[in-house]
């Protein structure tokens, strides 16, 4: 159970390192943006994960790619023939 409270102690801090270097959405409409980029590319039988250190990795069955920014997702997203 102390592992639980050290982890979400550590969060906020790990949530503005993220942000520092573009990782996680700054606003509600980009969090909007990556919900939406995901789920786009989960109908197209893509996975998207976030990443500790900041980005994503992209999965479909062996092939995996790494984004570190919203717009590498949507020009991702664009290439599968999605529409952002």
């Amino acid at each position: 159970m102390s592992s639980i409270t050290s982890i979400a102690s550590e969060a906020p801090e790990m949530a503005r390192s993220k942000a520092a270097v573009g990782a996680l959405p700054t606003s509600e409409d980009q969090a909007k943006q990556l919900a939406n980029l995901k789920a786009q590319l989960a109908l197209r039988g893509f996975t998207v994960h976030d990443v500790s250190s900041g980005g994503w990795v992209i999965g479909r069955w062996d092939r995996t790619l790494f984004a570190a920014k919203l717009a590498d997702l949507e020009a991702f997203l664009l290439r599968v023939g999605g529409q952002p």
